[in-house]
C-alpha cells in the first residue's frame, strides 16, 4: 500500500479524517443472551414456555370450593333449628301453660322407633339459639386477627374442623346435661365466626377487579344454600 504523504495527513487531520494507523480492528460483539423472562422462571431456556390451559381459571375451583366450605359450616349451625320446632314437652300435650321444669330433669323419653325424644323448655330452647351468637360474636376479631397473621388455609381449615367435632358430639352432649350441649352450640358459634373472614381473604387474594361482585355475590349464598339443604334434610322422618 502506497505511503501517505506529509501534506495528505495534514489535510485528512484537518478534514477530520481517520488515518490508517488509527484505524483497529474493533472486536466482534458478543453473541446475545438466551431470552428471559420472569413471568416462566426460567433464564436458560431459549423458548419460553406456554402458559397451562387452566391457568387463570383456578380461582373458579377455589370460589366453588370456598362457597362449599362456607354453607358446611353453616349448615353444622343450623341443624338444630328446624330440630327445636318439632321438639315439645310431654307436660304441654294437655295443658300448654303448665310450669315445665327443666330439661336435664330427666325428662328424655323414646318415640316410637326407639330413638331419644328430649324436651327443652321455651327457655332453654333460647339459651341453645343465642349461644351461637355469643361464640360467633366473641370469635370474629381474634379469628380477623389470625386470617391476616397465618392465612386463610390452616386457620379455615381449624374452624371447619371445630365445627364438625362439634355437631358430631352434640346428640352426646345433648344426652349429658345442658352445658356439655350450650358449650358445643358455643363452639359451633366460633367456627361460623369464620365464615365473615373468610369471604374477604377469598375476594381480596383471588378475585379480580372486574370480578370481586360476583365473588362476594356468589360466597355471601352461603347461608341460603345451607338453609335449602339442611332443613330438608333436618325435617326428614326417622325410620
Amino acid at each position: 500500500m502506497a505511503s501517505i504523504l506529509p501534506s495528505e495527513k495534514e489535510n485528512r487531520r484537518k478534514f477530520s479524517l481517520p488515518l490508517e494507523e488509527d484505524i483497529v480492528d474493533s472486536p466482534s460483539p458478543p453473541p446475545n443472551p438466551p431470552p428471559t423472562s420472569p413471568i416462566y422462571g426460567n433464564k436458560k431456556a431459549k423458548e419460553p414456555k406456554m402458559p397451562a390451559v387452566f391457568a387463570h381459571r383456578f380461582r373458579y375451583f377455589i370460589l366453588i370450593l370456598g362457597c362449599l366450605c362456607l354453607t358446611s359450616v353453616c349448615s353444622n349451625m343450623i341443624a338444630l333449628n328446624f330440630t327445636l320446632i318439632c321438639m315439645f314437652h310431654p307436660a304441654a300435650e294437655s295443658d300448654p301453660f303448665v310450669n315445665l321444669p327443666l330439661a336435664s330433669e330427666n325428662l328424655t323419653t323414646t318415640n316410637e322407633h326407639g330413638h331419644p325424644k328430649y324436651a327443652y323448655t321455651q327457655h332453654e330452647k333460647s339459651v341453645l339459639m343465642w349461644a351461637v351468637a355469643i361464640g360467633s360474636m366473641a370469635a370474629t376479631f381474634p379469628l380477623s386477627v389470625l386470617y391476616s397473621k397465618f392465612g386463610a388455609r390452616y386457620v379455615f381449615f381449624t374452624a371447619g374442623l371445630v365445627s364438625a367435632i362439634s355437631t358430631l358430639l352434640i346428640p352426646a352432649g345433648a344426652e349429658m346435661g345442658l352445658s356439655w350441649f350450650l358449650a358445643l352450640r358455643v363452639l359451633q358459634g366460633i367456627a361460623y365466626a369464620a365464615d365473615f373472614a373468610a369471604i374477604g381473604v377469598l375476594c381480596a387474594r383471588w378475585a379480580s377487579l372486574k370480578q370481586n361482585g360476583m365473588f362476594i355475590s356468589i360466597l355471601t349464598c352461603f347461608s341460603t344454600i345451607s338453609s335449602s339443604i339442611t332443613n330438608p334434610v333436618a325435617g326428614a322422618p326417622q325410620f
